[in-house]
């Protein structure tokens, strides 16, 4: 409560007078009356300072409240935080858990596929013991382990048969020779040793292989064969390289190959029916064609050479010119000689939204 005084009117007054509740003279207590106005003064100030305090107090007391709220939201946030990273380690827990249980699940599979491709592979083992024990045994019982017992004429017209086709290619024919008594490996030299110029079989025969591939091909009436220095259509040397990368036609197959060829743009163009053999012989050897690295097989496959899958090929055939031309690159192939180009594929020269490139003016377009 603040405290007002005026001396002005106390002084003024003669008489006796009263003072928030004091009386007193005006002329005897005047020194009494300017103490009191002093103290009066310092209550005043007081009271300034107290209200002052006050009004501080207030204003603390709202900041006071205002940090506790914060605090509390900083408590709820704490707990809502919590609990949220309580839930995630629940979840990281779980997952964990999970991914345990495959892992186990997993290496279960493994042992269990492990086990059964031991045993599989025993079976494939014990199968492989099995099939030589037969065949040896089988070797054995019908003496066809070597030709000792064929006479040279046996053994001639065997070399004329193999070269004709008669026997096949392959593991066919080595097992058609064995059946017949002979000795594959044995009627194999003698084949190349034939073909290589170094003789000819009793059987007289007038037919010669045309594929150049050396081991065998088909059969055509030739004139009668003169020495081979007086052949250039013939190769010298026919044995099939390892390093041919590829397995050639033979007999009615390598006809058909070379119907195909024909069927295909290289009738009566030479070049064209090379360049045609070529992209046989590099599907052979790139691999990733049907047909394996076999030339009959590859011109064979399925939805490759068009001119086979619609049957155009049967009434096709290839000049002298381009028959020669492309038995020479199967028998430089067949040593491991290069084609002419790395092309796989071609499309007729009609076909421009193929690109490629054309070859032989008037050819096909090779990519």
């Amino acid at each position: 409560m603040a405290i007002t005084y005026n001396s002005q009117e106390a002084k003024l007054e003669k008489k006796p007078t009263t003072y928030q509740g004091f009386t007193y003279d005006t002329e005897t207590d005047s020194g009494c009356i300017n103490k009191f106005e002093e103290v009066s003064k310092l209550i005043l100030d007081v009271s300034n300072d107290v209200e002052e305090l006050g009004n501080k107090y207030t204003s603390l007391q709202a900041k006071y409240d205002n940090f506790t709220d914060f605090n509390d939201k900083m408590n709820s946030n704490k707990n809502s935080l919590r609990n949220s990273v309580d839930n995630i380690k629940k979840g990281f827990d779980s997952i964990t858990q999970n991914l345990n249980k495959q892992v186990t699940a997993l290496q279960a599979n493994d042992a269990s596929l492990m086990t059964d491709l031991e045993s599989i592979a025993k079976l494939i083992s014990n199968s492989k013991d099995q099939d030589k024990t037969i065949s040896d045994s089988r070797n054995k019982n019908d003496g066809s382990s070597s030709s000792s017992g064929k006479s040279d004429e046996d053994k001639a017209k065997a070399v004329d048969d193999v070269i004709k086709g008669k026997y096949g290619s392959g593991d066919e024919r080595k097992e058609a020779l064995r059946k017949d008594g002979f000795d594959p490996d044995e009627i194999q030299k003698m084949v190349n040793n034939k073909l290589n110029g170094g003789g000819s079989s009793s059987s007289g025969s007038s037919e010669t292989p045309t594929n150049g591939s050396g081991q065998e091909g088909t059969t055509q009436p030739t004139p009668e064969p003169t020495a081979p220095s007086e052949r250039p259509d013939t190769p010298k040397d026919t044995t099939v390289s390892p390093d041919a990368g590829f397995v050639p036609a033979m007999g009615d197959q390598l006809e058909t190959v070379y119907k195909i060829i024909a069927a295909e743009g290289g009738s009566t163009n030479p070049a064209e029916a090379v360049n045609i053999a070529a992209t046989m012989i590099n599907r052979a050897r790139k691999g990733g064609y049907g047909g394996g690295n076999n030339i009959y097989g590859i011109a064979t496959a399925e939805d490759q050479y068009v001119v086979y899958q619609n049957g155009d090929y049967a009434s096709a055939s290839l000049s002298p010119e381009s028959r020669v031309a492309v038995e020479q690159l199967f028998a430089s192939c067949s040593q491991g000689g290069p084609t002419p180009h790395d092309y796989t594929s071609f499309r007729s020269n009609g076909s421009e939204k193929y690109g490629g490139t054309i070859l032989e003016p008037g050819g096909n377009r090779y990519k």
